[in-house]
């Protein structure tokens, strides 16, 4: 699926010859790339153990890739106004922290096995953007939400604290850190008391951040997982159980502590029902999307016992388990 110029077609066709036209399948600097490098680094960090041929080829489509990006990095890092804050315009998109958060995934899982100072950098500047796209603090709206775009925070593939803490691995800047937590310790636990939100604008009133065209629904598990990586991960690198327990709750939304107090996850089957659309409605399709971000979910809950004992403890009280 990688292109002559590094990138990746993201369809292919039922002759299973690849999409190349498709506005969602061309290969660019796009989403679809930062995806499938995040993948394959995840790949490598298996196969460099088992299977030296397969890593090897992993490694070289990397490089390949990370080629194209360096063509890609911005010369200056400029700033922009949109509806009245300042936005940093090096991100992809100008403005995407979104996007910017998974490429940032990719990348420094790239610096752990590649020695590139000019891609370091780069990540470097990804992560300053991203916090430079945080708005509000513990007693203040948003409540340290990462922005995704512009003035608009949505919910889908928000991974920016996540992107975060995992360059914090390797970089140590307890400025990104602290950033990251910021947004896992308020603006999740605003997200939870709400029963979570598909999306909002802010905008500025007598010098305070305001929600505009909040929207409730629909709510899909590609909004959950994310939450759950980020306070998993939190865990992980700071030792305190509360990231453990908040991940748990979070993650419970599968099993009814939901707006709709209805199941989407069947750990029977492994389906996952594709989104909540009202509090009295289910889109009980199942997608590989909404499926594959539940399972996700549910095989970091599964990595050790206190985990998965905290997940039960949410596996709802009034929710009937059922296939």
């Amino acid at each position: 699926m990688q292109a002559e110029n590094g990138f990746f077609y993201n369809f292919i066709w039922e002759d299973y010859s690849i999409n190349k036209d498709f506005r969602t399948s061309i290969a660019e600097p796009n989403w679809w790339s930062w995806r499938a490098l995040w993948a394959l680094m995840e790949g490598y960090s298996f196969y460099k153990n088992s299977d030296k041929e397969a890593a090897d080829k992993i490694l070289k489509s990397v490089k390949n890739f990370i080629n194209a990006v360096k063509k890609n990095i911005p010369q200056t890092y400029n700033f922009k106004e949109i509806a009245g804050f300042k936005r940093p315009a090096w991100l992809p998109y100008e403005t995407a922290s979104d996007q910017a958060a998974i490429l940032l995934l990719g990348l420094s899982a790239s610096c752990k096995e590649i020695n590139d100072e000019e891609i370091f950098n780069y990540c470097k500047k990804l992560a300053e953007g991203i916090i430079l796209m945080q708005e509000g603090n513990s007693k203040s709206f948003p409540n340290g939400a990462f922005l995704s775009w512009e003035n608009l925070w949505h919910g889908w593939g928000n991974l920016q604290s996540y992107a975060l803490l995992k360059f914090y691995e390797i970089n140590k800047d307890e400025s990104i850190k602290s950033a990251a937590l910021k947004e896992i310790n308020y603006f999740y636990t605003y997200l939870m008391e709400k029963n979570f939100l598909n999306e909002f604008q802010i905008q500025k009133q007598d010098n305070e951040l305001i929600a505009a065209d909040t929207k409730e629904f629909p709510q899909i598990s590609y909004m959950i997982r994310p939450m759950v990586y980020a306070s998993l991960e939190a865990y992980q690198i700071t030792e305190d159980s509360s990231y453990a327990l908040k991940a748990a709750e979070i993650a419970s939304w599968f099993f009814g502590n939901n707006r709709a107090e209805e199941q989407m996850y069947f750990p029977e089957t492994g389906k996952c029902f594709d989104g909540i659309l009202s509090p009295k409605n289910i889109n009980k399709n199942s997608g590989a999307e909404s499926t594959i971000e539940a399972l996700l979910t549910m095989i970091e809950f599964d990595k050790n016992l206190y985990l998965s004992e905290l997940l039960e403890r949410f596996e709802f009280n009034n929710v009937k388990l059922e296939n």
